[in-house]
């Protein structure tokens, strides 16, 4: 198992990703191993980092594969579209994620089945999502689209440290309108100064949200802390901790039958 002391860690993982501000020796060393590894090592230069994050995960493999994203702070100049995949490991637990765009989505993830995704933060000040879950192409070795049997999970989704607090955007939107999402369980830490926290959409004619398990640890100052709809959505349970805390505000609207909901 190869070593690289400079970057302090055994290569155990299929690819790495390293941000900016890594100091310049460990960037060199790092260039060093692209010349053997390829695509396995990604350098990002803090500037549409999405990028190098992407080449991360194509790099790897389609299947059975572990990612790290090392570091901190990596800027996201456009959506980061994760695509479909199986039995990939994203650990990405220390880093913050901050999309700069208003508009769109920052973070997108396709169909994926058996997946474990552990993100840091997500900022943004976007009027889309922080978090987007939409299983839309097949899976390459199942060859379905859908997105089960997956962990996903995050610790904060909400506006850059500096930033006044704005009720924009969507923190988690869980959106089946092409394709069935059914038995993830969704590990949220803290959602902060969204429109809605979390929405579950309509599922599709022919698809369904079900079976759904969402462990939220704390939701504050949302205009609409957790909304679910009802069409072709069952089952799903929530563990939450939801604060009203700005006027006018909802806590908790959960809308599947069949679902359980604890507050």
């Amino acid at each position: 198992m190869p070593y690289i002391k400079e970057l302090g860690l055994f290569l155990t993982a299929d690819a790495y990703v390293i941000p900016n501000e890594t100091p310049a020796i460990v960037k060199a060393v790092a260039t060093i191993a692209k010349v053997a590894l390829g695509e396995r090592i990604q350098i990002c230069d803090g500037v549409n980092d999405e990028v190098e994050l992407l080449a991360s995960i194509n790099g790897a493999g389609t299947t059975g594969k572990i990612v790290a994203w090392l570091g901190k702070n990596y800027t996201l100049g456009a959506t980061l579209n994760i695509p479909a995949r199986e039995n990939l490991v994203i650990h990405a637990e220390s880093t913050v994620l901050n999309y700069t765009p208003a508009a769109g989505d920052a973070v997108v993830i396709d169909s994926m089945h058996r997946c474990r995704y552990h993100f840091g933060e997500i900022t943004r000040v976007t009027t889309g999502a922080a978090l987007r879950i939409y299983p839309q192409n097949a899976l390459p070795i199942l060859g379905l689209t859908q997105s089960l049997y997956n962990e996903v999970s995050f610790t904060y989704l909400g506006i850059p440290v500096g930033v006044a607090a704005s009720q924009n955007g969507v923190g988690l939107l869980i959106d089946p309108s092409v394709a069935s999402i059914g038995s993830n369980k969704f590990i949220c830490g803290d959602f902060a100064a969204f429109d809605y926290g979390t929405h579950v959409l309509a599922a599709a004619v022919g698809k369904k949200c079900d079976t759904n398990h969402f462990f939220v640890n704390h939701t504050r100052q949302c205009n609409w802390a957790i909304k679910e709809e009802q069409t072709r959505v069952d089952s799903n349970v929530w563990e939450v901790n939801v604060a009203a805390d700005i006027a006018g505000a909802i806590a908790i609207q959960t809308g599947a039958n069949h679902g359980k909901c604890h507050n």
